[in-house]
């Protein structure tokens, strides 16, 4: 599993610098460049964001920094108390362009956290699918064997 989720970070840092826009934020010394950015993994059902996360990379340091943001975590947008994970699927089950949506969802996160952000990648499962095809599949090593059992 940390496998997985190793490529897929690698891969999204690369699919992130390469295709996103890139704003240059100035810390207080003024020549450290450093970026933040949304990745969000939508269901294929409905188009939650069901997992969020933010990653910031800090170019001058060589680092980078992820923190999951909770898909269950209530937020209050639209008429009542939602989910952040349904801040996107609301506004496509609207007719909203998907870019415009996660615009939108951009936009309420930077307000509520403080922060803003310079890019995202927003991916569903298939994406993964192809991701870890592309790099040659993954073997994954049972210790035991496993049994289904349907009633």
């Amino acid at each position: 599993m940390k496998k997985v989720i190793s490529i897929f970070c690698v891969l999204s840092v690369i699919l992130m610098l390469s295709s996103c826009g890139r704003k240059t934020v100035d810390t207080a010394n003024g020549d450290d460049e450093k970026m933040l950015f949304l990745i969000a993994g939508l269901d294929e059902a409905a188009e939650n964001t069901d997992v969020l996360f933010t990653l910031g990379v800090d170019m001058a340091e060589n680092r980078t920094y992820i923190a999951q943001l909770p898909r269950d975590t209530y937020i209050n947008f639209g008429k009542s108390q939602n989910k952040i994970n349904q801040i996107y699927s609301s506004e496509r089950a609207i007719g909203t362009a998907p870019d415009v949506a996660m615009q939108n969802l951009i936009s309420k996160l930077s307000y509520t956290l403080g922060c803003e952000f310079d890019g995202y990648i927003a991916v569903n499962l298939a994406t993964v699918k192809d991701i870890v095809d592309a790099v040659g599949g993954i073997d994954i090593e049972l210790k035991s064997d496993m049994t289904i059992r349907i009633d």
